[in-house]
């Protein structure tokens, strides 16, 4: 005889319970706030990298510098404006134009750089007014327009304060909120300004004492050029002297970024005064002739 089948009866499907949504809604909530802050450190740590990077380009635009002109050092500003022969490091603007270029044969060292390395021209349209960047540096009226733009002579964080006062060099006077997230600036030692108002001298790689702990670039919020001085690179850990300090500590964990004479770069964290940084970091910014 033959064993009857026994079919048991189709279950019914069973909802999702309330419980069950929320304890998935949890793990989720969990995992994200796990993986955000991992995330956000590795942007961080990538725009690091990548204004290191820039760093180190540079560091080739200059030595190629230095080997075609007699190992000259690219003055960290110039103004040839009273020479017989200014030359042509700098152009004012086209008539008609809407953006403010300033004065022609006055500047700075990323013009300079610009302009040997051939790195232009990039051209604003029409409605940006006309102007063509083929002897000047992209500037701060250029990514006013266009703050997207990232080119190798600013970092790729952006600049985290603005100054009180003057204009980043080497524009003039005025209002100087739009420096706030654009591109963070490079400033040049102004040891190496070459103005006549200041030490107006032109070094050769040969007058550095120690290249490899001779300052020439840092982060800067405050322009293209920062004076060797306590007041730029902290004088002590009061809040004045943090809030007259220049350089801009904008990479994760209060770090900026040094470029030394020899080429090299590297990342320092937060400093209190240019004595902690000449005499326990032992980067020199003073007398590097000597």
């Amino acid at each position: 005889m033959s064993t009857p089948r026994v079919t048991n009866p189709p279950r019914e499907p069973r909802g999702v319970t309330l419980l069950e949504v929320l304890v998935v809604i949890g793990l989720i909530v969990l995992l994200l706030g796990i993986l955000l802050p991992a995330l956000a450190v590795l942007r961080q740590n990538a725009t690091l990298a990548k204004s290191q990077s820039n760093l180190r380009q540079i560091g080739t635009y200059l030595r190629a510098y230095s080997s075609d002109n007699r190992e000259f050092i690219v003055p960290a500003a110039f103004d040839y404006r009273n020479n017989p022969y200014p030359g042509n490091v700098r152009t004012t603007s086209p008539p008609g134009a809407t953006i403010p270029m300033g004065v022609a044969s006055y500047g700075s060292w990323s013009d300079i750089l610009w302009t040997d390395a051939g790195l232009g021209p990039v051209v604003l349209g029409e409605a940006e007014g006309e102007y063509d960047y083929r002897f000047d540096s992209p500037d701060r009226d250029f990514f006013k327009i266009k703050p997207s733009e990232r080119i190798v002579f600013r970092s790729d964080a952006d600049n985290t304060r603005t100054m009180n006062g003057d204009n980043p060099f080497p524009f003039g006077t005025g209002s100087t909120d739009i420096e706030r997230g654009q591109p963070g600036y490079f400033a040049a030692n102004g040891f190496f300004d070459a103005r006549p108002e200041n030490n107006g001298r032109w070094f050769t790689t040969a007058q550095i004492k120690q290249p490899a702990m001779s300052l020439y670039l840092v982060d800067s919020y405050a322009g293209e050029v920062i004076a060797p001085e306590c007041e730029p690179f902290g004088c002590d850990d009061s809040p004045e002297s943090e809030e007259a300090m220049e350089v801009d500590f904008r990479y994760v964990g209060e770090v900026a970024i040094i470029q030394t004479i020899d080429g090299a770069v590297r990342p320092e964290s937060r400093w209190e005064s240019l004595e902690e940084l000449q005499a326990d970091r032992r980067i020199r910014v003073t007398n590097l002739d000597r």
